[in-house]
């Protein structure tokens, strides 16, 4: 009996675990699923492989000619417009469409990039995916999720107030305090160009592209 009463603890912590943080994981489900069509479509459309090729040539030209703070700031303002794009989703109603589908296109365009690594350069590409892309995009990614989950939240809360029964009330406080946690996750995307700027001087020159 007692071990009955911790197993179904632990379950319902899971169950508690999976609930709160629901937004989450739909937004990891439509980023996952966005790597996956970046793959595909990289193997069957030879444009998107030419703007891979494109994009990828001029990635490691920065990293590979440029110092310290040309790689840390090329990789933050790579992340910015992206970052300023999910904030924007949770401005509007229509950001409860739009932020998944931004989320789902920065995994497109990740699984275009891991696709064209392993096709063009093999194992080399893999320990280029392995030791500069994926610890930084971890970093990235990780703010877009829990800034999609903001922004997501604040879609809803504006759909609530805007039905024709909905609660009149001032969204000045409510977008201050959307805007304060925007600040804050900026601070993630600050981390992912530095730990790009650190490991791209550290290993960039071992890749031979």
């Amino acid at each position: 009996m007692k071990h009955s009463g911790v197993v179904n603890l632990n379950r319902s912590k899971i169950v508690n675990t999976i609930v709160k943080n629901n937004v989450i994981i739909l937004l990891t489900v439509f980023f996952v699923v966005g790597i996956i069509i970046g793959v595909i479509t990289l193997r069957n459309n030879e444009i998107i492989s030419n703007i891979a090729k494109a994009n990828f040539n001029n990635f490691v030209l920065i990293r590979k000619n440029g110092n310290f703070g040309n790689i840390f700031l090329s990789s933050f303002f790579d992340i910015l417009p992206f970052a300023l794009l999910v904030f924007l989703c949770g401005t509007s109603i229509v950001g409860i469409a739009l932020t998944p589908i931004a989320i789902a296109y920065r995994g497109f365009n990740y699984g275009i990039l891991a696709a064209y690594l392993y096709n063009t350069y093999s194992l080399q590409g893999i320990a280029f995916n392995s030791l500069i892309l994926i610890p930084t995009t971890l970093i990235a990614v990780f703010g877009f999720l829990i800034s999609g989950r903001s922004a997501l939240n604040f879609s809803v809360y504006l759909a609530k107030i805007s039905l024709p029964k909905g609660q009149a009330v001032c969204i000045y406080n409510d977008f201050r305090i959307y805007c304060k946690k925007a600040l804050l996750f900026l601070l993630f995307y600050i981390a992912s160009a530095l730990l790009d700027a650190i490991m791209s001087m550290s290993f960039i020159d071992y890749f031979k592209f």
